[in-house]
């Protein structure tokens, strides 16, 4: 068994890490200390095709595979949980929602 990242899923890796310490991370503490969430993440989260990863194109989403889509939420979550935990939300009831 090859336990090593295809292509694909080592971009989405490098992309997510990179969006997490760059724009992410910058804005979490004070974003805790304030309560509120930073909203303009999640636009720049769907610029990057992260809202709805796991989603096939045809349907709006960018097609990740699971290992794709669980590095990503790894990636986002190493510095901020309630951005995580907003994109699994979000692509969760999306998902069951519209029930593609």
């Amino acid at each position: 068994m090859n336990f090593e990242l295809a292509e694909e899923q080592e971009r989405i890796q490098s992309r997510a890490s990179a969006f997490a310490e760059q724009e992410v991370a910058p804005v979490a503490r004070e974003a805790d200390e304030k309560g509120e969430f930073p909203r303009h993440l999640v636009k720049r989260m769907s610029e990057l095709g992260f809202l709805a990863g796991p989603i096939e194109p045809e349907y709006g989403g960018s097609g990740m595979d699971s290992v794709g889509y669980a590095l990503l939420c790894e990636e986002l979550g190493r510095v901020d949980s309630s951005v995580r935990s907003f994109l699994t939300v979000h692509t969760s009831l999306w998902v069951e929602i519209n029930n593609y």
